[in-house]
């Protein structure tokens, strides 16, 4: 379950934290408050790519981290994830950064992937 997401200059957002609950979570609000740029950061932590337009600011990164927590036994035993999670832990936090160069950085949990 996404439990937290943080976005960093990217589209209109400077930066934002939003904390997601057990329950129920619902975006609202008017035309062009950034509904949709939320959504489009969460698929690009999760791997679709990022184009110049989403950067905001070309002088700093743009910086999406995502926090999920797998409480599933079977997704925790998953090959996966056996490279990211010890025996007792069940956090994923997926942090993806780009730069005006091009340059990206992929980590989990605090290991550089590619």
């Amino acid at each position: 379950m996404l439990s937290q997401i943080t976005i960093q200059n990217f589209g209109l957002i400077d930066r934002i934290s939003i904390d997601f609950d057990n329950d129920l979570n619902i975006l609202t609000g008017e035309t062009g408050a950034g509904k949709s740029i939320i959504i489009d950061a969460l698929r690009i932590v999760l791997g679709d790519r990022i184009t110049s337009s989403h950067i905001r600011d070309h002088k700093t990164p743009c910086i999406i981290e995502a926090v999920f927590e797998l409480n599933d036994k079977e997704l925790l035993a998953n090959e996966l994830f056996s490279g990211f999670l010890s025996d007792d832990e069940n956090t994923l936090i997926i942090h993806r950064s780009f730069n005006e160069s091009g340059k990206k950085t992929i980590k989990i949990n605090g290991f550089n992937v590619t």
